[in-house]
């Protein structure tokens, strides 16, 4: 029972956050009464082999989508100005495969996954949640990563388990929503056609393009294993005095994770190298 009012709460949160949605219309939509219908399908069109910066500014507002097509799914939270929202349409590789989000907010960004950096081990456990908030303007999770996530805490047998907090129920109610996961036997499992979570806002070092890019980047990284495989290999070609320099450099990683460090330092590196995602 406790599962489905946390569901309950996650969505009424969620709906509350763009208005117009009232928590009788969250429960008459997701009661057992409705039957769910399948999760958004996966566009068979093929990536149009474009840079997104060959664009003009035209172009992009006239091929604009709204959020959660099925070709474009994600969300926009915030008040998103339209030069940002352009990107939503971008058909880069793997844009089929993720869910983006677009903050306004980067601390309403960071809010929203906290707890859930801890428990992939993206961040350790001892970054106060201050200095987190005030440093994330981005983010790329697994679908799968989040849904075990959310079961570890729900099973109780972890009592040092973060609970999830109110922002991170606004982020549970949107994938809830838009069918990213679902429950079954009351377990939260993905709904298997998205893989990628994808969060993205302005930083204070980087603009929003360059933020989306560098997640972005994280979404190759997983889906290539050439990516990976030519990463590991400079990295253990790399001199001692360098990679202390690079861990330097990458101090707010947990240091005892080496393979994000890794991921990290060769998403930076492809970023410096302008690699594409297209």
């Amino acid at each position: 029972m406790k599962i489905y009012l946390i569901i309950f709460f996650a969505l009424t949160h969620a709906s509350s956050a763009f208005g117009g949605v009232s928590a009788e219309d969250v429960w008459n939509t997701y009661s057992k009464k409705v039957q769910p219908k399948e999760a958004g399908s996966i566009s068979k069109r093929g990536f149009k082999k474009t840079s997104s910066s060959e664009l003009s500014s035209d172009q992009r507002k006239e091929r604009m989508p709204l959020p959660n097509d099925e070709e474009f799914p994600g969300k926009l939270v915030g008040n998103i100005q339209s030069d940002k929202r352009a990107f939503f349409s971008d058909k880069w590789k793997f844009r089929n495969l993720t869910y983006e989000l677009y903050f306004e907010n980067p601390e309403q960004l960071a809010r929203t996954s906290y707890s859930l950096a801890i428990f992939v081990k993206d961040i350790d456990r001892n970054i106060p949640f201050e200095r987190f908030i005030n440093g994330v303007s981005g983010y790329r999770f697994s679908a799968s990563q989040v849904c075990d996530w959310l079961n570890h805490y729900f099973s109780g047998k972890d009592l040092s388990a973060l609970a999830p907090s109110g922002d991170e129920l606004v982020l549970l109610g949107y994938l809830l929503q838009d069918r990213i996961i679902k429950v079954e036997n009351f377990k939260f499992v993905s709904s298997g056609q998205i893989r990628h979570l994808l969060a993205a806002s302005v930083g204070k070092k980087r603009s929003f393009g360059e933020t989306l890019r560098h997640e972005r980047l994280h979404v190759v990284w997983v889906e290539s294993e050439q990516f990976r495989r030519e990463a590991f290999e400079s990295w253990k070609r790399l001199p001692d005095a360098q990679k202390i320099e690079a861990r330097k450099s990458l101090k707010q990683y947990s240091q005892g994770n080496e393979e994000e460090l890794v991921k990290e330092w060769a998403v930076r590196n492809a970023e410096k190298a302008d690699v594409s995602v297209f």
